[in-house]
Parts: structure tokens; sequence; C-alpha cells
């Protein structure tokens, strides 16, 4: 199985219902969204994302219903491959009952709490306060040779709305130089991309003259 998913689909729209569903089965998992692949015993693969988890239950999402009582390998970025049996169909995806070896939690639990860390720290950067710059304009480029125009929306320390031609958006996930500052694409806008900076700018002199 290959490792993390480019897939687009975003589980905003069952997110709650899933979480909520899987409460009461492990009350003790954390929220997150975590990207990756599934596998079914037939072989079929899937892009998924888990959006609550813990080293015994994981509430996937994927676009995709898998009955009760099948098996399912995923893959979770940071996590590694993890294995379980579908206790439970919902829509758009199924709680996972996970078979977790005692050698392996450990290195499960801390994988887990990277990824709350990391959450939090997102969450964090996402309630900066955001400005327009005076130089709005700024190059979004995509490995050495892709290089497009883009007009920045909004910017805050941790990352920045950037308008762009739809056919001209990267993937989601795909790693960009805008400006001379790297980025990650977390999220496709209609008219552009939203991207993560890999290094935040630093609060001292974050104002209008700004340049990417």
């Amino acid at each position: 199985m290959d490792g993390a998913t480019n897939g687009t689909f975003r589980p905003v729209d069952v997110a709650e219902g899933l979480a909520a569903a899987l409460v009461s089965e492990d009350d003790d998992g954390g929220l997150y969204e975590i990207p990756g692949r599934c596998m079914l015993a037939d072989g079929e693969e899937f892009p998924s994302r888990a959006i609550k988890i813990s080293t015994t239950h994981a509430a996937i999402v994927g676009g995709r219903r898998v009955e009760a009582g099948e098996i399912v390998v995923c893959y979770l970025d940071n996590v590694g491959i993890l294995r379980g049996l579908v206790s439970r169909p919902l829509k758009d995806g199924f709680i996972l009952a996970l078979d977790v070896a005692a050698t392996r939690k450990e290195t499960v639990e801390e994988a887990l709490k990277w990824h709350a860390a990391r959450a939090a720290a997102v969450a964090e950067l996402r309630a900066a306060p955001r400005i327009v710059p005076l130089n709005r304009l700024v190059e979004v480029r995509l490995g050495e040779n892709l290089v497009f125009r883009g007009v920045i929306l909004n910017v805050s320390i941790g990352g920045a709305a950037i308008a762009m031609k739809p056919d001209e958006r990267p993937f989601r996930g795909a790693l960009v130089r805008t400006g001379s500052r790297y980025a990650t694409v977390v999220r496709l806008l209609d008219n552009g991309v939203a991207v993560q900076f890999m290094h935040p700018l630093e609060r001292d002199g974050f104002d209008q003259t700004v340049v990417l």
C-alpha cells in the first residue's frame, strides 16, 4: 500500500456525526484529521481520514461505505499501518475496532500525541489575526519548473489565502513555495488555495508591509 494520500475529500459534513457515534465505544479517543489510505480484503484501496482515534477504535471517513465484519487495513500519516474489523458502518465511513499489538501501542500513542500537538498548533495559528498586505502579488512555485501567479487574499503569521486560476491550483497536500516561503496547500478554495507556512512569520513587525 502506498503512503499518504492527496485526495481532496473533506469529512466536514459528517465528522461531527461520526465522532459522536464513536464516543460510546471509545471515550478516550482524540479528535483528529489524519490523512491516509484504506485497503479492503479484496485489494480495493481508497483515500481516507481518521477523525477520531485511539489505540482501540477509529472513526474513518473515506466516501466509501464498508459493512460490519469486514477487515480493513489503513495507512495513516505518521502513525503507520493499522488493521481492524469494521464494527459499524456509517454514512461515508465506518468505525474500526483496531487490532494493535501490545508492542506497538506505545508507538501509536506517541504518534497520536504528536498529531494532537500539531492540531493544537494549527488551531492557534488559524486564530491569529489576518491582514491584507500592501504587496499582494505572489508567485506560487510547484517543484522547479511550474510557476503560477497568485494574489494574496489575506495572510496571517501561519499561512495565507491566495487567489489563483482554478486550473492552476496545486493539489491539496502539495509542497509549494509562495514567494520565498515554503508552505503546504491545506485547502482548495473556489478561487485559489489556502497554504500553511512551514515556518510561521515573526510576530514582531507583522503588518501590511509584510512580503512573502
